[in-house]
């Protein structure tokens, strides 16, 4: 005989009242590193006739400058794609920034401002092919593509 109403013990919660706001404070002290994220300025192009080109707007701001944020290697295996006929190794990292922050999307573009842990990723901007939502959340998830130089 199946259970009617909301299985478990009376009066109680798997996740009780405020548990987010209490594990939030938690998560954002373990981000050592600072990131910028930025959305491409996809409305506003100008074609310039003379020049035949055409001038993008400035990107917008989502986040930072000098947000903080958390910087791991990523499990998925790395990959490489063929570039102009090379190549190129993709590399993926999963990047945390605090819950309440603006909604990032895919093909956003992070860069990382400060990263005493690995100061060679300061600077190189990563895509994001990836951005987790969830119903409880106490962190925000991202996850990056950092193209690396082709190699020759």
């Amino acid at each position: 005989m199946p259970l009617s109403g909301r299985p478990g013990l009376a009066n109680t919660h798997v996740f009780p009242t405020g548990w987010e706001d209490h594990h939030r404070p938690v998560s954002e002290d373990a981000m050592p590193a600072e990131c910028t994220i930025t959305r491409p300025a996809s409305a506003g192009a100008t074609f310039n006739e003379s020049t035949a080109q055409t001038a993008w707007g400035a990107p917008g701001a989502v986040y930072g400058p000098g947000g903080a944020c958390r910087v791991g290697r990523d499990q998925i295996q790395d990959s490489a794609e063929l570039v102009a006929d090379r190549k190129t190794a993709q590399r993926r990292y999963t990047v945390v920034i605090p819950a309440g922050t603006d909604e990032v999307q895919v093909d956003d573009i992070m860069t990382i401002t400060s990263c005493v842990g690995d100061p060679a990723l300061e600077g190189k901007p990563m895509q994001v092919v990836g951005a987790a939502r969830g119903s409880t959340t106490w962190e925000r998830v991202i996850t990056c593509q950092l193209q690396q130089p082709v190699t020759y």
